[in-house]
């Protein structure tokens, strides 16, 4: 065995594949696709749609309610795929009415108004729009929904999904984030369906002429939204049923086709436990800015798995829906955390909304991080907080940001096309990644404070990277922790660079000399942008296996070719990157990876942190991927996994094992490959018999 693993090792390196770079053609910023911001501010909505579910299209009127900011004959706002009908443009100041003409500009869905005389500056305006548009089958903007039984076609409801310009094709509007308003919508439809949107219903009223009567049309109207952006406003017209549940003080149910009616049972009890266990962390109660009711809801045809409307989420039916009888365990917990994402986004997203789509990690990258942090809090036995390693930051972060040709989490965008490419694993898991970084390195309770901080000091407003990192800042000098530099000043090249380092860690005469180098899957590396960052430094010794600190002993500073961390210890292993707190990886000299593997190997005895196993595996195997670490030392400390009983290291093996059985197929030295593999595999079909009985799946 050990000659032709030798051997095995020898094609190995002879057959790792070198990685082609996309080039990416870099495009002239289009700065029509953004709306003037000095011109007018819309503060209020009013909006009436009639959709028709046999046709296939609906009727819109909206009022928006306007604040001059200059003087001027222009107005220009977004509208996408509709027919406008009339317009009129009145001063509410002095009850003018004034001529218009209107044009589209269909290349950037803008819509632009000319009026004359001029409007003036701090003056309030009204412009109303009669219009119409196409149900349409795209699952954009306002749509058809189907609703089946089997493979069966039963109906429709009308629905919607707006995130990130879908607004505009639904109603005429300033579709940027950065635009809230307040929204009072309603909603005609046939009476037996029902209407519901981001607020409580108001009223249900009967259409007053006598043909409607005849057709069986109402009207919902619903409460008044607090001031929010375009992209979160959501209705929804169907024949669904809910579930409800009544022991909170506000609307809270949970929609479905009524067959399915029974499998909303999971979603409706999970549901309360993370809204509950949001409230207790943001110190900001559901009830205090929010619509105070939440109603989730599923659609067959759905882009997303869920979409975070303030008040009235929605999902596609296999991300809410549970069936005792015949779901996975793997599917409860997928469902469990795309909840726990979608509510994570009632606060941050909708409550505190970014000042433009360059910032949705904000967003997206909190939400990723709190659908782990919060879902352990509430089913603990799961270890999503653990699973965030392996499962958001190993196999999806850094994969997606190892290119040299990738983005930044701060990045401009102009154009529709642009700002939906946002949102992708930079904007989730490196955000994520980058955020639990963040709290580790001020403490979990230091952390806590600085997001309370920042979302009091920013509710019902927009924001952006700095004012994050100010309310950080403040919650760092209250708690008395003291980094290198200001937050602002560490984060900067997080934000603002894509990729993450390698920090390679070698014993010395005054304790452990660090380097630090831009860890990308290329042969020829691509010096476009900084490639060093300020990187947290934590660390344990095998004198004192003590894994539970991990906030930094040290800060190894971008502009330093090396840097020394002093240490006593002069034999032992040592681990870099307490329970992989750090977004980067860790690479050692030849004698502490040899010393970890013997320790590795103690089995159950062993004193390493099982976050710190899997991070070892994933790193080892990457390094070795990149020529930074001999393939030997990978597949050693793989064979350790035989003493394994904790799933996490399994995750990145399995990967890694699956990426070399394809790179090696075709190989002669196959066969000793999956040789090696046999004997790993003998213990994880154990391993996941023994997952299963446990999960009862």
């Amino acid at each position: 065995m050990t000659r032709t693993f030798v051997t095995f090792l020898l094609v190995l390196g002879i057959c790792q594949a070198s990685f082609m770079l996309k080039n990416i053609d870099e495009k002239e910023v289009d700065l029509k696709y953004r709306l003037p911001s000095d011109v007018v501010i819309p503060t209020d909505y009013t909006l009436h749609l009639t959709p028709d579910l046999k046709n296939f299209t609906f009727e819109g009127e909206v009022n928006i309610m306007l604040r001059a900011l200059t003087t001027n004959n222009t107005l220009t706002l977004n509208s996408k795929e509709l027919t406008i009908h009339n317009v009129k443009f009145e001063d509410l100041d002095t009850n003018k009415t004034f001529k218009n003409e209107y044009t589209e500009d269909k290349q950037h869905e803008i819509l632009i108004i000319t009026v004359d005389p001029q409007f003036e500056k701090d003056h309030n305006y009204s412009l109303q729009i009669q219009y119409s548009g196409i149900l349409n089958n795209n699952s954009r903007g306002f749509y058809r929904s189907r609703v089946m039984d089997g493979d069966k076609v039963t109906g429709y409801a009308a629905t919607t999904h707006f995130e990130p310009t879908g607004a505009r094709l639904a109603f005429p509007c300033w579709d940027e984030p950065a635009y809230k308003a307040k929204f009072n919508i309603r909603l005609t439809h046939n009476k037996e369906f029902q209407a519901i949107s981001n607020m409580d219903e108001l009223d249900k009223q009967d259409k007053q002429d006598t043909q409607d009567k005849q057709d069986g049309m109402i009207t919902t109207s619903f409460k008044e939204t607090p001031p929010m952006s375009t992209y979160l406003v959501a209705f929804v017209v169907s024949e669904y049923k809910f579930k409800e549940d009544k022991d909170h003080n506000f609307t809270y149910r949970v929609w479905t086709k009524a067959n399915a009616i029974d499998q909303t049972d999971y979603a409706l009890k999970m549901g309360m436990k993370i809204l509950e266990q949001l409230d207790l962390y943001t110190n900001i109660s559901y009830q205090k800015y929010m619509p105070a009711k939440m109603d989730q809801i599923s659609q067959k045809d759905f882009p997303a798995g869920a979409m975070e409307n303030w008040g009235l989420v929605i999902y596609r039916e296999s991300s809410l829906l549970y069936n005792e009888s015949s779901s996975t365990t793997r599917t409860k917990m997928s469902i469990l955390t795309v909840i726990a994402h979608e509510f994570a986004h009632q606060w941050f997203g909708d409550l505190v909304s970014p000042k433009w789509w360059k910032y949705i990690w904000l967003n997206e990258g909190f939400a990723n991080y709190f659908q782990y942090f919060i879902s352990h809090k509430v089913v603990p036995e799961l270890r999503l907080d653990d699973m965030f390693v392996v499962e958001s930051m190993q196999q999806t972060a850094m994969v997606a940001d190892w290119s040299p040709k990738q983005r930044p989490m701060n990045q401009d965008v102009t154009s529709p096309q642009e700002i939906s490419a946002l949102f992708d694993s930079i904007a989730y898991s490196k955000a994520g990644s980058v955020i639990r970084m963040m709290s580790h390195a001020m403490t979990e309770e230091v952390f806590q404070k600085g997001l309370q901080q920042y979302l009091k000091s920013n509710a019902l407003r927009n924001a952006d990277s700095i004012d994050l990192f100010g309310s950080l800042q403040k919650a760092l000098d209250e708690g008395g922790i003291k980094w290198k530099q200001p937050v602002q000043v560490i984060m900067h090249n997080w934000v603002e660079y894509p990729g993450y380092p390698t920090l390679t860690v070698k014993r010395v005469k005054e304790g452990y000399q660090l380097t630090q180098e831009h860890f990308v899957i290329a042969l020829i590396k691509v010096n476009e942008y900084p490639t060093k960052w300020w990187i947290p430094i934590t660390y344990v010794e095998e004198s004192n296996p003590n894994f539970k600190n991990t906030t930094p002993v040290d800060w190894f500073a971008p502009e330093k070719e090396s840097h020394t961390v002093p240490s006593e210890e002069k034999k032992g292993w040592f681990i870099f990157n307490t329970q992989q707190a750090g977004y980067y990886r860790v690479n050692y000299d030849v004698e502490n990876w040899e010393l970890l593997i013997k320790e590795l190997n103690m089995g159950n005895d062993t004193k390493i942190h099982v976050l710190n196993r899997a991070q070892m595996i994933d790193d080892a195997f990457n390094l070795a991927r990149v020529n930074s670490l001999n393939y030997t030392v990978a597949l050693n400390v793989a064979l350790y996994l035989t003493h394994e009983a904790d799933y996490m290291p399994w995750q990145p093996a399995f990967r890694h094992l699956s990426f070399l059985r394809n790179l090696l197929r075709t190989s002669e030295e196959y066969h000793t490959f999956m040789e090696i593999r046999r004997v790993i595999n003998s213990v994880s079909t154990l391993l996941r018999c023994e997952a299963c009985i446990r999960n009862g799946g």
